[in-house]
């Protein structure tokens, strides 16, 4: 939750935030004219604070003279879903990868054993690598996603504290 007090009156910082927020791409999905807006921004696709979709809700006080301003974010449940999703089938394909590794160097010491004069194939054991490589990738690219997304759920209110810094 973040909050800002402005020297607009209710109704016109009203108007101002509700037209910045038009002009960043933000899409309302309800209001309440001079008491709360809650708007959509981002895109599933995308892993930056500013740019992961969420969903904002402003409330509009009167403040003394002016207008205290609150927010809450939260990342859509869309954009969990997917991220979920994308860590779920990396498990996935990381077991997979790992395990075909573990059969192929299994199936080349089970032909040691059985031909013990034939060499083994370089070409086998090149495979088995690459499986084990792959699979070791995806742990990593998985651990820094998983960090990545911390990341952007603490900066989460980056993007309308943004947009509340454009209001006088």
């Amino acid at each position: 939750m973040f909050e800002r007090v402005v020297s607009l009156e209710v109704q016109k910082a009203y108007e101002r935030l509700r037209s910045i927020l038009f002009r960043n791409n933000c899409k309302i999905i309800a209001e309440e004219p001079t008491n709360n807006i809650t708007v959509e921004h981002g895109s599933l696709w995308r892993h930056t604070p500013k740019g992961a979709e969420k969903k904002i809700v402003f409330h509009l006080f009167p403040h003394n003279s002016g207008t205290r301003i609150t927010g809450t974010t939260s990342l859509t449940s869309d954009w969990i879903n997917v991220n979920i999703l994308g860590y779920v089938l990396c498990i996935i394909i990381a077991l997979s990868y790992g395990f075909s590794s573990k059969i192929l160097l299994a199936l080349i010491d089970l032909q040691q054993k059985l031909l013990p004069h034939s060499p083994p194939s370089y070409s086998e054991i090149l495979l088995a690598q690459i499986f084990l490589i792959i699979s070791i990738s995806l742990v990593i690219f998985m651990i820094i996603g998983i960090i990545l997304d911390v990341y952007i759920y603490i900066k989460k209110d980056s993007f309308p504290e943004e947009i509340l810094r454009l209001l006088p």
